[in-house]
């Protein structure tokens, strides 16, 4: 059972935490400022049945309270709490986290100091297979952000964020393998009348024709795919002639 007594008598109260499921010994990790109050928030979320780590919650439903335990792991300065946060998941690969990078980005301001503590301690950092599985089921029959629309605020600042990025030949060999190996659901003839409709009247710019006969320099399509393009061909200009006809 979680103990809240022995926590009570600490001195310090900023650092590295542990939430620990004594029958796997999987755990959580996580830091804060105020690690009895922290606590509390673990708890009364878990008991609400809203906890964000929704592996920890499962955990919790199957084992019950009596199984886990709040342990700290170190104590620190505040300026310093992710920093050691990030350092203590890197060693443990906590699997009840769903991210395994320290902090949320959410109404935080890091100092510089901080920023550059960060950035060296993730330099160069591959996460294992292991590790990559452990986020993917972390992830799986999360639905938090399904329907989820972004401003068109947050629209314009992902699309500033990503020009002039530059993708690598090896990202892009992974994106084509990945296009070419998904597979795609029938598209109902509404779905089809909707994606006609949103790009009538629409116009790219020189840029993006430039761009686009570029990318198909020294592509070469298969006699399969050929014989494809001729009848989509053939059938346009087909309707298009009925259409003149019938007006």
């Amino acid at each position: 059972m979680l103990k809240e007594k022995s926590l009570s008598k600490m001195t310090l109260n900023c650092g590295v935490y542990q939430i620990l499921n004594k029958d796997n010994g999987h755990s959580y990790i996580g830091s804060s400022i105020d690690l009895l109050k922290r606590f509390d928030v673990h708890k009364r979320s878990l008991k609400r049945q809203d906890h964000h780590s929704i592996v920890l919650q499962r955990a919790w439903n199957k084992y019950s309270e009596d199984v886990f335990k709040f342990s700290i792991l170190l104590y620190c300065d505040k300026k310093d709490c992710i920093v050691y946060e990030q350092a203590v998941l890197d060693k443990f690969l906590p699997e009840y986290n769903i991210s395994q990078t320290a902090g949320s980005p959410l109404g935080v301001i890091r100092s510089e100091e901080t920023k550059q503590k960060l950035r060296i301690l993730n330099l160069g950092k591959k996460l294992s297979l292991e590790t990559r599985k452990k986020m993917g089921l972390s992830q799986a029959g999360n639905t938090n952000g399904k329907g989820y629309k972004h401003t068109a605020k947050a629209i314009e600042k992902i699309r500033l964020a990503g020009i002039g990025r530059k993708v690598s030949e090896e990202t892009r060999e992974k994106m084509r393998i990945s296009a070419v190996c998904r597979k795609m659901k029938p598209q109902t003839d509404d779905h089809k009348r909707k994606i006609s409709k949103a790009l009538t009247g629409r116009k790219q710019s020189e840029e993006h024709i430039e761009n686009n006969s570029k990318a198909r320099i020294g592509v070469k399509h298969s006699k399969e795919r050929k014989m494809k393009i001729g009848i989509g061909v053939s059938n346009y200009y087909k309707n298009r002639k009925a259409v003149v006809w019938s007006k």
